[in-house]
């Protein structure tokens, strides 16, 4: 039984070689799984993920863990959600953890359509909790962000944070944390560090709507398109903050 589940881990100088291509091609896996609307297509793209073995999965996780971008976030999430082996969900999750403590983040949501066989708390809809923005107005630029509280008990927080340019560039900058309100508190109170001559005032719901619909308006009358993440993120925005029936 030893000798045999030595021989399981090696890893052979083919799988080093695919773990290697893997790896320079972690950023268009990434896009491949953004562009997934179902869970067999994001299956298909970990294909050749899914078919190294299980020591090189490990080692190509150690090595994503190392690069602090959020699409490799995103592929831990992927590996963590899809892969057949536990063992590699397991090894997946430490990963993201790691990245986590270096305060980087999935971005990519997976469209997982099947019911565990363990039912766990159904997740909160998410509702919004408190917003910010720099009072930097005259100057043509703001940060704009904007929380709500989602999942089991409220405990996790997703975070949309806006640059906003009213005089040129629009909806200038867009981005997308999922974390939990102490982290958000800390975030907060580090900004407030990083501009000592900026207020950083609170922003309830419609006023945070108005703002970005003004930075819209920006983009349409120079006839430019807002940040790609702020469109890779639409429908989500749509239904947080521009369509919300609840304007705050």
């Amino acid at each position: 039984m030893t000798r045999k589940k030595e021989t399981h881990n090696v890893v052979t100088a083919e799988d080093t070689a695919q773990v290697q291509h893997l790896l320079e091609q972690f950023h268009k896996v990434a896009d491949n799984l953004h562009s997934c609307s179902n869970q067999e297509e994001a299956e298909a793209v970990l294909a050749d993920i899914h078919g190294l073995s299980e020591a090189s999965q490990v080692a190509l996780l150690k090595v994503l863990s190392k690069e602090h971008d959020s699409d490799a976030a995103d592929i831990m999430l992927a590996m963590h959600e899809l892969s057949p082996n536990k063992s590699i969900r397991k090894e997946a999750r430490r990963s993201l953890i790691r990245l986590e403590e270096a305060k980087i983040y999935p971005r990519w949501q997976p469209p997982v359509a099947y019911t565990p066989v363990i039912q766990i708390p159904v997740s909160n809809p998410p509702r919004f909790w408190k917003g910010y923005v720099t009072e930097a107005r005259e100057e043509g630029e703001v940060e704009l962000i904007l929380c709500w509280e989602q999942g089991v008990d409220y405990h996790e927080v997703r975070m949309l944070i806006f640059i906003l340019d009213f005089w040129e560039r629009g909806l200038k900058e867009f981005m997308l944390e999922n974390t939990n309100k102490r982290n958000v508190d800390a975030q907060i109170q580090q900004l407030r560090s990083q501009l000592p001559g900026i207020t950083l005032a609170d922003c309830m719901l419609a006023e945070g709507r108005r703002l970005v619909a003004e930075a819209l308006a920006v983009n349409k009358w120079r006839g430019t398109t807002p940040h790609k993440e702020y469109r890779h993120h639409l429908p989500m925005i749509n239904s947080l903050l521009l369509d919300a029936e609840d304007g705050g």
